[in-house]
């Protein structure tokens, strides 16, 4: 038997045995498509199969195919569009050619409404150390509640280096972790990261290896298009009443000077600023959440240096810039510090209103017990090992309602606040 043949015999049947080691997972979505992320054993071209709930008269989706290789890690992104609204899709497979390679005929999976549902959940959390903590019974009580969307604020997972391969490894490790694996695989999810994913611990901006960073990030998440001209991992979405603005608090932090406050460092970099203030103006949203790996505040532990208050004159310029522009319903969500918050900040002379900040932390890691700082506006502070922040919102006949709480990983509420949109909104001209 010659070389050659031997080889493509050996071809052949690692061909013949190719499978996915990790996903299907879900990454974004909106009314009329969804985000799909795997990974599989062997290069080659994949195939993946929605189909519909057996109540629906909607015709199965087209299927999507995407190719694994080794340059991309043998990573897969499918985007499934021509969907329905708020429709249940019920069964997915994938295929390598004709061969079936996986199959759930069970998993479940719905598009949102559009952008006139009059109500919305979005779940937002940080910090997951599944090696310190190898059992995470959070992410079943965020499923159990079936919120409509998924926000993960970065050290998710913790990587702690900017090399191209442990970068990737760690992806993998997490998102083979049964209890995130599950949760993944059921809700429409989006992420950012934080100084543990993007580089080291409290690092920013023109670090080494950052590239590898991006392109690992990249490759291991579904979360379709971030950043501009190949620059951060910035995105929006929206949820009926609430609208998503995901920033990215780390690749563009001291590499220039701010667009908001002159003679001041930037932390999110002009083409972060002006993509933010475009969508800002342009939102319909009653509520538009601003949120990001860092803390908005100034209250953390001693000698930390990766929070807003680095950059509190490019933050009190966009809250004053928001102000100016009369824009209501911001809210801002932080993560990182270890302990879950809740802040009313006293702006109303910047923004027009005062606005609350939520900050949700751990997932599951250590308490930091020096991050118990006072703080003007101060009016929750927890130190508990896994914890997560739910946003409800809400139309009626009365206005607009946004409910934020933070639960605990028993779905015990330790926080609850609820708010109208005419708290959120600057006074009316007379």
């Amino acid at each position: 038997m010659t070389v050659a043949l031997v080889f493509t015999l050996a071809c052949l049947l690692q061909d013949s045995s190719a499978t996915l080691t990790h996903g299907p997972l879900r990454g974004g979505s909106d009314s009329r498509s969804m985000d799909f992320w795997a990974r599989a054993s062997a290069p080659g071209e994949y195939t993946l199969q929605l189909k519909t709930d057996p109540t629906s008269s909607s015709q199965f989706p087209a299927p999507k195919t995407s190719a694994a290789s080794a340059e991309n890690d043998l990573t897969l992104h499918w985007r499934v569009g021509d969907l329905q609204p708020a429709t249940k899709y019920v069964g997915m497979a994938v295929f390598r050619g004709d061969q079936e390679i996986w199959s759930d005929p069970k998993l479940s999976v719905r598009t949102p409404a559009g952008d006139d549902a009059i109500e919305s959940s979005v779940v937002f959390g940080s910090c997951s150390n599944e090696r310190a903590y190898p059992e995470q019974p959070i992410w079943g009580a965020i499923s159990a509640g079936g919120p409509d969307a998924l926000v993960l604020l970065g050290d998710t997972p913790y990587i702690d280096s900017t090399d191209l391969e442990v970068q990737r490894r760690r992806y993998r490790e997490f998102f083979a972790f049964e209890p995130v694996r599950r949760a993944l695989s059921e809700t429409a999810s989006y992420f950012t990261w934080d100084d543990h994913d993007y580089a080291a611990d409290g690092q920013w901006g023109r670090v080494k290896g950052r590239e590898n960073v991006r392109r690992a990030f990249l490759e291991y998440h579904a979360s379709g298009d971030l950043g501009l001209a190949d620059e951060g991992i910035f995105q929006s979405f929206r949820r009926g009443p609430i609208e998503v603005f995901l920033l990215d608090t780390r690749w563009f932090g001291d590499t220039e000077n701010s667009p908001l406050a002159e003679g001041e460092r930037s932390l999110l970099g002009d083409l972060q600023i002006t993509w933010l203030q475009r969508g800002l103006q342009k939102s319909k949203a009653d509520f538009k959440l601003l949120a990001c790996g860092m803390v908005w505040n100034s209250a953390v532990r001693p000698n930390k240096r990766d929070c807003w208050c680095h950059w509190m004159a490019e933050r009190d310029g966009l809250l004053r810039w928001i102000g100016e522009r009369k824009i209501s319903g911001v809210v801002l969500i932080g993560g990182d510090i270890h302990r879950s918050r809740v802040i009313l900040h006293p702006v109303k002379s910047l923004a027009g209103y005062d606005v609350p900040e939520f900050i949700s932390s751990p997932l599951a890691q250590s308490v930091i017990e020096s991050a118990k700082v006072d703080a003007p506006g101060l009016l929750f502070d927890v130190g508990t090992t896994s914890a997560f922040l739910r946003v409800d919102a809400t139309r009626g006949a009365e206005g607009a309602l946004l409910r934020a709480r933070i639960l605990d990983s028993a779905g015990k509420e330790l926080f609850s606040k609820t708010m109208g949109l005419a708290e959120l909104s600057p006074p009316k001209e007379k």
